[in-house]
């Protein structure tokens, strides 16, 4: 599900691109802003997923060494 709506997001620039661009300038401006906060958004996403990913082996590995421990 993460990944589809990834790769959606992705491709979403291009498709506006490729559209003829609006006559209004203001219009215009809105959509070259919403182009670049949906590569921020997607860049973010992406770090994110690394973060989360080294998060769950920390803790893999924090839960193996807890229980490698002698008891007291």
């Amino acid at each position: 599900m993460k990944y589809a709506l990834l790769a959606a997001a992705l491709f979403f620039p291009a498709i506006a691109a490729a559209q003829t661009p609006p006559q209004d300038p203001k219009l215009s401006i809105a959509m070259q802003l919403l182009n670049e906060r949906t590569s921020q958004v997607i860049e973010l996403a992406a770090q994110m997923q690394t973060l989360n990913t080294q998060l769950q082996e920390l803790r893999a590995e924090n839960a193996k060494l807890k229980a490698e421990q002698p008891k007291k």
